[in-house]
């Protein structure tokens, strides 16, 4: 099996640009059905989807239920034509080939009427020599699509045993299909570029700069490059770094005909390290690679980062260890669960990217963990990953069921992964490639073998399947073209019901949410990397507008129960809310309680995790962002819509916190560094009532030291009024500047007895932002600011405490609107 995965390899083009030249072919198609007599005007890249509702053929599916009426678009099938011009120049080119980046299956591609491609893969690259096809002047290209759901439903019932879904069947991006968050819109369409690529003597297929070692004085490194040659040439080779404007290596040689591996050795003194979020800088150099011979002049370069990264599970006291170690030292994730940020990922703009990745670094958000049942992001993700120090947990994409093992399914997703591994083995951000999301809790805890009646030979089989692929062709391919990238066949290790999760592994924990357990749960289910928990919010009351009418907003409304897709999730909502805060009558309030009770629940969570410290070493929520507007597990929602549990991360996720944990009648208080600096700081503690007055129970010096979780005093509840007193905590350093700083509540909120106060509000425009003042007479427990135009606050979901002045930044979208700003602020419920 290992030879045939390295044969793939090796004979599997991939092709990146190095001066050849380029024939764009996307912009405007034709998109016509043969079920129908629609013809409309399309775009591309796109889907028929974004085509049918630009043309008014379709309502906006995300509107109201629209969803439910436009089902029938994936039942029919659809054809995309373009006609384009080429010129003799063009065609003396003794290579032209074909390429689309990204297209739907199930394509037939025909270019003047001859088949050429069969696509059966959106996650591959597909590409073909068209030349001999070619006509100077006038061509045609035309892709035919089979309809998704039909073509899937023969597949499954051609294979010879049951699968959970025929979903499976289709690589395709699952979470298209529905999900307890996502609608079930599945396109069709060419979602990528599409181009021909000409070339003659000829051209780098392949660049990959890889560190063999590397310390403080010392880099060993090798340039992998790969080169597709027409004939024998004789060139030279050289490698040189636009930080060091020297040649970093050279050589001369000669390419025979058909493909080049060629390997550069070379070093780098001095070494300058890219580091992750918060450990250090974001040090990133530029490589180039240049071909030269008898007319021949090619040349690539890429921009890379010099680190180390390892994930570190070994034996040891409690079960088995589960971190992550960059350049020689361990690193305690603060992270989040990441899909596609829309339901067409063709339309998510490079701003959109920018503003999301910027969000993620605002957040103090180190890693995020690209989820199995959604896509491999586009090269801006990437990016900006580099750039801002964003670690990237890569889910290869199979989420939650089980897959086809046949000979062609096998081929397919080998070439998948080898082209994926291919295209993003150079950023330093990706830290991890994982096999998949929970096929492996799906086979041992979710029943599927009793539902499907499998027999025993039947699991067997099936299973082996699995392992297959997850074990053995993705280990193997990893292995082989990104080794310095640790490989892990599944997520989570092992169930969240069993107890052994809690001793070794990663772990997703379901506890609460979907067994209903209370909050405090996340207190005693710990494990050694959570890699996946979450709670559900409803998102902006603007984002529900966009989507609803006014009639629909309202709990029972039938166009908002559209946009929650959780079976129970409103159920759910509503049972919590009751339990911690209460539950008020205002729809407008009911939005605003829900984000508030996530944050709430969210927060236990984190706090456990970090303080749980060296056992755990990693906490990454479900889920960062959403593909429509939703009420979900996202923190920041579809329009980028910052949430109450986006801002709890903010403050949760600092280098250094003070913070709290329940535990019977006491308070124990805890200093977390993921710092590599001992500090010398003071922590205040103070005990308030709901009135205002306040006395300091404890005022003393502590030393911080370096990637710890210290517990600083356990307070005992027996002599407070836990439903009129709380504690404020201060952590300052030797001079007195603020580090960090939380506000402790004794009892739920909402037996709290917390005033209506009287606060004062204050804004001055500064530059491009807003400087807002708060001051109230009472304490006030988790003040929202809102403005009438969208933007950023630099703080929100504020507990105020009396006759003192909060001053919030907040940053406008729009710099030539005129903001507004009001607030709410929470209040038990009778």
């Amino acid at each position: 099996m290992k030879r045939l995965i390295l044969l793939l390899i090796t004979l599997l083009p991939f092709t990146l640009n190095s001066q050849q030249v380029v024939f764009h072919l996307t912009g405007q198609w034709q998109l016509h059905s043969p079920d129908t007599a629609i013809s409309v005007s399309a775009t591309v890249p796109g889907n028929v989807f974004i085509d049918l509702t630009k043309a008014g053929i379709i309502p906006d599916p995300f509107y109201g239920q629209n969803e439910q009426k436009v089902q029938w678009v994936s039942q029919k099938k659809w054809i995309y034509e373009k006609n384009f011009f080429i010129t003799s120049k063009f065609l003396k080119h003794k290579n032209i080939e074909l390429i689309f980046d990204g297209i739907y299956p199930f394509a037939s591609v025909y270019i003047n009427g001859k088949l050429v491609i069969k696509a059966d893969n959106m996650f591959r690259r597909w590409q073909v020599n068209v030349k001999h096809l070619l006509l100077k002047g006038n061509n045609s290209i035309t892709v035919k699509f089979a309809p998704p759901l039909v073509y899937d439903s023969i597949l499954a019932q051609n294979f010879p045993y049951k699968l959970p879904d025929s979903r499976v069947f289709a690589r395709s991006a699952a979470f298209q299909y529905g999900w307890d968050w996502g609608a079930r819109l599945i396109p069709v369409g060419i979602w990528q570029n599409v181009y021909l690529q000409a070339w003659d003597k000829a051209q780098i297929t392949d660049l990959y700069v890889r560190t063999e070692s590397l310390n403080k004085s010392l880099a060993a490194m090798s340039a992998l490059i790969d080169i597709n040659a027409q004939n024998r040439a004789k060139v030279t080779i050289s490698l040189q770094c636009k930080e060091y404007d020297v040649f970093l290596s050279k050589t001369t040689l000669r390419l025979h005909k058909g493909l080049n591996h060629i390997v550069l050795p070379f070093y780098i003194a001095n070494p300058r390290l890219w580091w992750p979020r918060g450990m250090g800088k974001q040090n990133l150099y530029h490589f180039m690679v240049k071909v030269q011979g008898r007319n021949i002049n090619l040349s690539k370069s890429l921009r890379t980062g010099l680190r180390q990264i390892e994930l570190v599970q070994k034996s040891d006291s409690i079960g088995r260890s589960f971190y992550f170690r960059v350049n020689g030292h361990r690193i305690f994730v603060h992270g989040a669960n990441y899909i596609p940020q829309d339901q067409f990922p063709s339309r998510v703009s490079d701003s959109q990217y920018i503003a999301l990745l910027n969000d993620v670094y605002k957040a103090n958000i180190n890693m995020l963990r690209v989820w199995g049942g959604g896509i491999y992001e586009k090269d801006k993700f990437y990016d900006l990953c580099d750039s801002l120090g964003i670690l990237v947990w890569q889910d290869f994409m199979f989420a939650c069921y089980f897959y086809p093992f046949d000979n062609d399914f096998v081929k397919n997703t080998g070439q998948e992964a080898i082209y994926q591994v291919r295209r993003l083995r150079n950023h330093p951000s990706i830290a991890l490639w994982c096999g998949n999301n929970e096929v492996k809790e799906a086979w041992y805890n979710w029943g599927y073998q009793k539902l499907l009646r499998y027999s025993k030979n039947d699991s067997i089989k099936v299973w082996h399947g699995q392992q297959l692929i997850f074990d053995s062709l993705l280990s193997v391919v990893v292995d082989s073209l990104s080794p310095d990238v640790p490989y892990v066949p599944t997520s989570p290790q092992t169930g969240w019901g069993h107890k052994e999760a809690y001793n070794s592994g990663d772990v997703h924990y379901w506890g609460v949410w979907w067994a209903g357990l209370p909050f405090e749960a996340y207190l005693s289910h710990v494990g050694r990397f959570m890699s996946e928990y979450g709670f559900q919010a409803f998102p902006d009351l603007r984002t529900l507008r966009a989507v609803l009418p006014d009639s629909s907003m309202n709990l029972h409304s039938s166009d908002l129960l559209n946009h929650e897709k959780h079976p129970r999730g409103m159920q759910l909502i509503h049972s919590y809310m009751a339990r911690y805060l209460g539950v008020p009558k205002d729809f407008d309030d009911y939005v605003y309680y829900s984000q508030l009770l996530q944050a709430y629940g969210i927060g236990i969570a984190i706090k456990a995790h970090r303080t749980a410290k060296p056992r755990c070493m990693g906490t990454m929520y479900w889920q960062l962002n959403d593909s429509w507007p939703v009420i979900s597990w996202s923190s920041r929602d579809y329009y980028g819509r910052w949430k109450a549990l986006q801002y709890q991360v903010r403050r949760l996720y600092k280098t250094v916190i003070i913070t709290s944990l329940r535990k019977n009648n006491q308070t124990e208080i805890y200093v977390v560094s993921d710092s590599t600096d001992k500090i010398n700081a003071c922590v205040t503690i103070q005990l308030w009532d709901t009135r205002g007055r306040h006395t300091t129970a404890i005022d003393t010096s502590v030393t911080i030291y370096p990637d710890t979780s210290q517990k600083i005093i356990s307070l005992s509840l027996s002599d407070i009024d836990t439903t009129k007193q709380f504690f404020a905590v201060y952590l300052t350093d030797s001079r007195n500047h603020a580090i960090d700083s939380s506000t402790v509540l004794l009892s739920y909120p909402k037996y709290i007895d917390f005033q209506r106060a009287k606060i004062n509000v204050h804004s001055s425009k500064v530059h491009n932002y807003y400087l807002v003042t708060l001051q109230s007479d009472y304490p006030v427990y988790k003040l929202q600011l809102l403005a009438n135009t969208d933007g950023f606050f630099s703080d929100n979901f504020l507990s105020l405490l009396p006759n003192r002045k909060y001053t919030v930044r907040f940053y406008p979208r729009d710099a030539a609107q005129n903001a507004q700003f009001r607030f709410r602020f929470y209040l038990p419920q009778q």
